[in-house]
């Protein structure tokens, strides 16, 4: 996700911001300017009971609705600032729902609470885009719903009128994006419609920091996931049988084809590679449908990560052997079928080494 699509996405949420802003406010000036009087001349009753002749167009810039009782119910006004409005008022003669239509020509409908805060708002813009918006008591925009040409957005904010969070999807693929106080993108969860995902993290200067595409994505989740389970793990050890313990490597062998008694299994080096951050290795061959990789990972800070995950010739995900929430060594196994392959690394804050092997 690169700099100038988040700057789009934050230039969209700001003018829905804005929209939301306007009509809000439009429609509080509504309660709170005074409508001009009547332009009609009263009509005397009829003094006979002749029908009434039609009247074809009446003329007025206030036309009041009262109940039964006499209170004023709502009205229809035109306003000097050019503004159109019905008004719909409760028992309290307090305007709870408004349908007008702005000076600039944005049509609205707004629900109000009892202090004649708009607090829920439709409209559709200039360029014809719909927008819901929510508002809290002090006429902040802190939520809602939009369509902006192919981008449609649901977003929340906070109550200093920036937007926080939105969730949003196109043509080309869905994604969520999270902002600060100061209204700049901070991380971005994306999904595009070829199929690839990517998890973008962004530093308060906007500039990029932590990046993590398909495989490594799934990396950065399983270590978080590793992590819980770790921490769980401290407090409450769990304790392996000594039937099920893992067997030493140094103990396993390999029956052969002939069934008669075990062999030993002799492995040799395909290939090693070692780096501090994300690497993608050259391809290289393997002669067996069993392998494995040798790994280990140094981190001093105890703040690393190192994922790894297998990819095919054609670039199909084979196997994802390695996500490491903290530094350490191990030994993880592949099968697949022999072929050539290459290995997706994804780390931070660890040094690293990587050693494939197949048997021979």
């Amino acid at each position: 996700m690169d700099r100038v699509s988040r700057l789009e996405i934050q230039v969209k949420l700001l003018a829905l911001f804005n929209a939301a802003a306007v009509v809000a406010v439009s429609a509080l000036l509504l309660l709170r300017e005074p409508a001009p009087s009547p332009a009609t001349t009263p009509v005397a009753a009829p003094t006979n009971a002749a029908p009434a002749t039609t009247v074809p167009v009446l003329r007025a810039s206030k036309i009041e609705l009262v109940r039964p009782d006499g209170t004023e119910a709502g009205y229809i006004a035109a306003l000097d600032n050019g503004m159109t409005a019905f008004v719909a008022l409760d028992a309290q003669a307090r305007a709870r729902l408004m349908l007008g239509v702005e000076p600039g020509g944005t049509p609205f409908i707004t629900l109000n609470d009892d202090a004649k805060a708009t607090r829920l708002m439709l409209a559709v813009d200039a360029s014809g885009d719909p927008l819901v918006g929510m508002m809290d008591p002090k006429q902040r925009p802190r939520g809602g719903m939009s369509l902006n040409g192919p981008l449609a957005s649901l977003w929340v904010g906070d109550d200093m009128n920036s937007p926080r969070a939105s969730l949003s999807s196109d043509v080309e693929g869905g994604r969520v994006d999270v902002f600060d106080a100061k209204k700049l993108p901070r991380a971005t969860l994306g999904a595009h419609d070829t199929g690839s995902a990517v998890l973008q993290f962004w530093d308060a200067n906007g500039l990029p920091v932590n990046s993590y595409s398909d495989a490594s994505l799934v990396h950065a989740f399983d270590a978080l996931t590793h992590a819980v389970k770790v921490a769980r793990a401290a407090e409450a050890p769990v304790v392996l049988p000594p039937n099920i313990a893992p067997e030493p490597e140094s103990q396993r062998t390999e029956p052969n084809n002939a069934g008669t008694s075990p062999r030993a299994t002799s492995w040799g080096r395909v290939g090693t590679w070692s780096g501090s951050g994300p690497k993608q290795t050259a391809m290289f061959d393997v002669a067996s449908g069993e392998w494995r990789l040798e790994w280990t990972a140094k981190d001093a800070a105890g703040a690393g990560y190192v994922g790894i995950a297998v990819y095919n010739e054609s670039g199909a995900l084979v196997a994802m052997p390695v996500n490491q929430a903290s530094g350490g060594s191990d030994t993880s196994y592949v099968h697949a079928k022999p072929g050539r392959y290459y290995l997706d690394i994804n780390a931070a804050n660890v040094e690293w080494t990587v050693t494939v092997e197949d048997q021979r």
